[in-house]
């Protein structure tokens, strides 16, 4: 078996951080911030604790990562698709769906 190229790590690293960023979400909105452990953010994800803290320090920098990466998931969506001639209402609707679809 021939090692892995560049590319194919990257996209497993991608995998991963999408997968503990799931995991994190559910665990938060059941369990909220202070309650929840990175132990019960791996279990969530389906895998060991120990390389949820390869790619985050603790819950903290977990949750400040996610924060930043879904206001800016947000804010390249409204700039592309509310900032447009559309009707408001159907404006609304989009931003809404977007706002309401699961992870």
């Amino acid at each position: 078996m021939s090692p892995r190229t560049k590319e194919q790590n990257e996209k497993i690293r991608e995998e991963r951080l999408t997968q503990i960023r799931r995991a994190a979400v559910e665990v938060y909105l059941e369990k909220g911030f202070q309650a929840t452990e990175v132990g019960d953010i791996a279990k969530r994800a389906g895998m060991a604790r120990g390389l949820v803290y390869y790619y985050y320090k603790d819950k903290i920098e977990l949750f400040q990562t996610m924060f930043h990466y879904y206001f800016d998931e947000a804010k390249q969506f409204v700039g592309q698709t509310l900032l447009t001639g559309e009707p408001p209402l159907q404006r609304l609707d989009r931003y809404a769906r977007f706002i309401c679809t699961p992870l």
